[in-house]
């Protein structure tokens, strides 16, 4: 059975998301070098090679940049926030690290605690910043006291 890549997205996204978004950094994605080599890669027709995999170790190279892509959107970030800029593979970066423990982490709480049906991800926490949030924003509505306890909104 072949899928169009929105269906394949859309099966692996919710999949990975419950493994803890197991992927922006730790699967580290390695394609080339270089543009050169990168080139010669798909010339050959052959898919991009992933070196330093320690997270999504049974992804295809196709499912685990579904699965990066998903990771820098909830975190609002770049690859090379975690990774080294020409060098996926290169375990240089801290929050490289961070990102394989978080991953692991989230896929815990999916194995673990059955919590969400399954379906905690990065965005759970991090709101689309690369730190996560654990207060609600100073002056929002909805902090205690400002429509007394338990107050409706307006």
């Amino acid at each position: 059975m072949q899928l169009t890549s929105k269906r394949l997205t859309c099966r692996i996204l919710p999949g990975l998301a419950t493994l803890g978004t197991i992927a922006l950094l730790g699967g580290s994605l390695m394609v080339s070098q270089g543009r050169d080599a990168q080139a010669a890669g798909h010339q050959r027709g052959g898919p991009p090679r992933l070196k330093n995999i320690r997270i999504l170790k049974n992804m295809t190279p196709a499912q685990v940049i579904a699965v990066m892509r998903s990771v820098s959107a909830s975190l609002g970030v770049e690859c090379d926030f975690c990774h080294v800029r020409g060098d996926f593979a290169s375990d240089a970066k801290a929050t490289k690290h961070t990102a394989r423990e978080m991953m692991l982490m989230t896929n815990r709480l999916n194995t673990h605690e059955r919590i969400l049906s399954k379906q905690a991800t990065c965005y759970m926490c991090h709101h689309g910043h690369a730190m996560p949030e654990t207060h609600p924003p100073a002056g929002e509505p909805g902090e205690r006291g400002e429509r007394g306890e338990g107050g409706a909104r307006p």
